[in-house]
């Protein structure tokens, strides 16, 4: 990299002021106060629609099974009902969904509000990551559906920081310019990550 952090960051703050159609979302997806969901939706949004799958999958999760709220309670549902065919969806992610649920189980995790404090602690976050299907990306995401301030760097942010004609090192490297441009900008790093996704996601169809 040739650039600075700093000045990396002034060039984002530039960029995004400059485009006329770029707007601010504070309206974002998560906060389901239904473990269930958040679970569901942290597990699927990995390389696939949103809107066309992962969003019809949640909301039917909260309608159709409003007692799965807890995770004692969800994994109830998924003895009863197997995770293909409860999520209505094949591969391996459906495995992963039961896996996440019985490791937040074990840790005492029954909320969304014990997932918030079981995070401070960065030696959680690591072991969570030792799950295989969960690295980075999907443990910044499912943060970011229980309410905390972070971004969660996936191929549509990496786009846009390349629209920006900025260049990163990695995953840490990204996930701290965006960060830091958001906190410039005066609004939640949460709230930039899901208007920046928006924007491609427009940009991209």
């Amino acid at each position: 990299m040739t650039s600075n952090p700093d000045e990396r960051v002034s060039k984002l703050v530039e960029y995004i002021k400059a485009l006329e159609d770029f707007q601010i979302y504070e309206s974002i997806d998560g906060s389901y106060e239904h473990m269930g969901a958040t679970i569901t939706d942290a597990v699927l949004q990995a390389g696939i629609s949103y809107e066309s799958v992962v969003r019809p999958r949640v909301e039917r999760m909260r309608q159709e099974h409003p007692t799965a709220n807890t995770t004692s309670a969800f994994l109830q549902l998924l003895e009863e009902i197997p995770p293909e065919e409860l999520l209505k969806f094949r591969g391996r992610k459906p495995q992963l969904v039961l896996t996440l649920a019985q490791f937040l189980k074990a840790e005492n995790i029954e909320t969304e509000e014990d997932l918030r404090v079981w995070f401070q602690d960065d030696k959680n976050v690591k072991r969570l990551k030792s799950i295989g299907g969960i690295k980075n990306k999907t443990t910044d995401y499912l943060k970011i559906l229980v309410g905390l301030q972070t971004v969660a760097i996936d191929s549509r942010l990496l786009g846009f920081l390349a629209k920006a004609g900025i260049t990163t090192s990695g995953y840490k490297d990204a996930h701290q310019l965006i960060s830091v441009t958001a906190d410039t900008m005066g609004i939640s790093q949460a709230v930039l990550d899901h208007s920046i996704w928006r924007y491609m996601d427009v940009a991209n169809r």
